[in-house]
């Protein structure tokens, strides 16, 4: 898969579609069961494999490609979480809840626990 990131970075758009393809269903499969929703989960691997494509010039095959891959879709869902906090807050803006923060920030770092271990097992 490396040799087919790097026809990606050398323009090749089939390889890119290959690479979509192999890699997908293990994605999304891991990301709905971090998110409970099947449509926030294709969201999301559509912007992961986005943000593969924006970084293929930048892509060095030092590691397996499949760790590239899910070390960029690690870290789309810490942005996710990081957000989605601050959403709960919007609905009171004059109070912050600490303890809903500090929950918030507990249930961030189980569900990047989760998602570390599933990428793990999809490799």
């Amino acid at each position: 898969d490396a040799r087919l990131m790097l026809r990606v970075r050398d323009g090749e758009a089939g390889a890119f579609e290959e690479i979509v393809r192999r890699y997908q269903g293990r994605l999304l499969t891991g990301l709905e069961n971090l998110v409970g929703s099947r449509e926030l989960a294709e969201d999301l691997a559509q912007d992961v494999f986005l943000r593969v494509f924006r970084a293929r010039l930048r892509y060095v095959p030092e590691a397996k490609f499949s760790t590239w891959l899910f070390t960029i879709a690690r870290n789309r869902m810490t942005d996710y979480w990081r957000l989605r906090p601050m959403d709960a807050l919007e609905d009171t803006p004059d109070r912050v809840d600490e303890k809903a923060i500090a929950e918030h920030i507990h249930f961030i770092r189980d569900c990047l626990e989760r998602l570390v271990e599933l990428l793990r097992q999809l490799e």
